[in-house]
């Protein structure tokens, strides 16, 4: 089992003609993905990503001018930089992605996720 925030990395290292395997994925709605790592980073002083600068700023301030995740998964998924932009072919690469090699779950929903891994 590998645990990794870099599908696309997996995927690549762990696919080829003789290895099918599946990906577990777990997503979260990325609004509420955004939410949480608006609040996180304002007091996580032990992550690189660290922001104080962020704990006296309105959350519809930083989504309109410091938010840099703009569709963040879709171009992990679709083999992207995160500073290159998506567009719907990526968004069609990036769902295939999903079909074709990851059984799926949604945090909001752990525990029916879990059972769907059978694990």
């Amino acid at each position: 089992i590998i645990f990794s925030s870099f599908p696309d990395l997996a995927i690549e290292h762990l696919y080829d003609e003789r290895h099918k395997a599946r990906v577990l994925a777990m997503f979260r709605h990325p609004v509420d993905r955004l939410v949480s790592k608006f609040y996180y980073l304002q007091v996580a002083t032990w992550e690189n990503t660290y922001r104080p600068e962020w704990k006296d700023m309105d959350i519809l301030e930083w989504v309109q001018n410091h938010n840099a995740d703009n569709n963040h998964m879709v171009k992990k998924l679709a083999g992207k930089g995160q500073t290159e932009p998506a567009d719907e072919t990526d968004l069609k690469r990036a769902k295939r992605t999903v079909w074709q090699r990851m059984i799926v779950g949604v945090t909001e929903e752990m525990e029916e996720s879990i059972h769907l891994f059978n694990i």
